[in-house]
């Protein structure tokens, strides 16, 4: 299972039925989550070999209730991907005016399993 799809099972599992999870799209109906991949980075080591690599994932919840809500949803989400091995990076609060709806962002990183040096093994 791609990391994409290891989100959305794992955010299908903690939200409401009514809750929409779109990846890549805006929402159109509220409450909704909203999510995508931003950074796929190489880490490489002092010998120029990349054994690992970051991937970066935002979550964007939403709902027009208010702010309380969106954090109770929020709470599920971190608790949720932290057992999936997402590490939360970072979290933002707004109300978007445009749509009337008030939004969290949320950052998660995921560290891709570290390959053994093939030198190392011999």
């Amino acid at each position: 299972m791609d990391l994409v799809d290891k989100i959305y099972y794992s955010l299908k599992e903690v939200m409401p039925k009514e809750m929409k999870i779109k990846y890549l799209l805006r929402p159109e109906t509220f409450p909704c989550i909203s999510y995508h991949k931003f950074n796929d980075t190489p880490i490489f080591w002092g010998d120029g070999n990349a054994r690992r690599s970051m991937k970066s994932f935002q979550i964007d919840i939403w709902d027009k209730t208010n702010m309380l809500v969106v954090s109770r949803y929020a709470d599920k989400v971190i608790k949720s991907l932290k057992k999936e091995c997402f590490i939360l990076s970072r979290k933002s609060e707004s109300y978007e005016d445009n749509i009337k709806c008030y939004r969290m962002a949320i950052v998660f990183n995921y560290y891709d399993k570290e390959e053994e040096d093939e030198q190392e093994s011999i």
